[in-house]
Order: C-alpha cells, then structure tokens, then sequence
C-alpha cells in the first residue's frame, strides 16, 4: 500500500530550502537578492503574488520588464488596486513591456474573501521564494521581514496553488 506521507517526505527531501530576510537586526540572504535571481534565471514562465507593491521595489520591476521582453510569460496576482495608484503604473509600464506575455490578476475584498496577502515568486515552477515581504521599498529594505527560498519539486506545488487562484472566484483578470 502507498503511503501518501512518504511520497511527500521524499518530494521535500529533493529540494533545497534556504532562509532570506530583509532589515537590519539579523544577518541573511536578502529577499531582494533571492527575487532577482528566481526573476533573472527564469526561462520560461514567472508568477508573483503580491500584497502591496510600489516603485520602491524598482529593480524587481525592471528585472521582470527584461525577463518580459526576454519571452518570459508573467502572472501577476495582486491585492485588491483600487486603491494602489503607484501599483497600477508599475503594472501598466510591466504589461507594455511584456504585452502578451503578462496577464495581472486582482483579488478585490468581498463579503466571502478578504483579498490577497501573499507574497510569493515562482520561476519555472522550480524556484520559489516564498515570505513576509512586500513589493516595497519598506518590505525588501528597511523592515524586518523573513521567508525562504525553495529550489527543487516543492517549487511546483506553490506555482499550483498560485494557478489554482487564478482560476478561482476569488480573481478576476486587471484590466488596466
């Protein structure tokens, strides 16, 4: 008989976890640093969930226009915009670099869902970065903010659960 929790002990044990943090009080691996090279080493396919962004995090943005331009295809699922006019321009300037390539989601707050806080990169469903960051100046910089960075099959099952979002009732596809 198989046991479903061996298969999943093995799938972990094929991937590499690393801790990331941003801010001052402890000595890690910069979230930033850990984003770029998932955006950068990206061949194919790139998806982010993201809380709060702003041109704070302007060379994450532009590292995601290369990738873009590059081919690389882009999913954006963000946090209700209504009220995220620095977001907005950032998304608009990342969809005319990328055009086809870039599909940006929104999950707006509604009575059954309290929108979007994760804040996740998958690249090529290989590599994820998973943590408490924003897209900010403030969350990649100056605030004290933790998360890890997952190399290997376990990557795949973020970049689901992101898929799955997008698929759901909980998203609706930006239109900017």
């Amino acid at each position: 008989m198989n046991n479903p929790d061996a298969s999943a002990q093995r799938e972990r044990s094929d991937d590499s976890v690393r801790v990331v943090g941003s801010g001052f009080g402890w000595s890690l691996r910069s979230t930033e640093q850990a984003l770029l090279a998932g955006i950068k080493g990206a061949s194919h396919e790139i998806l982010v969930c993201a809380y709060h962004l702003n041109a704070g995090a302007s060379d994450i943005w532009d590292a995601l226009s290369i990738s873009v331009v590059r081919g690389v295809s882009c999913v954006v699922v963000c946090n209700d915009l209504t009220n995220q006019t620095s977001a907005k321009a950032m998304l608009r300037r990342l969809v005319a670099a990328g055009g086809d390539h870039v599909q940006v989601y929104e999950c707006p707050e509604s009575p059954t869902s309290r929108g979007l806080h994760a804040k996740v990169l998958v690249a090529d469903r290989r590599y994820a970065v998973i943590g408490s960051a924003n897209l900010s100046f403030r969350g990649l910089n100056a605030a004290h903010e933790m998360g890890v960075v997952i190399e290997g099959p376990g990557a795949g099952a973020a970049a689901n659960a992101v898929t799955q979002l997008v698929h759901s009732r909980f998203s609706k596809r930006w239109t900017n």
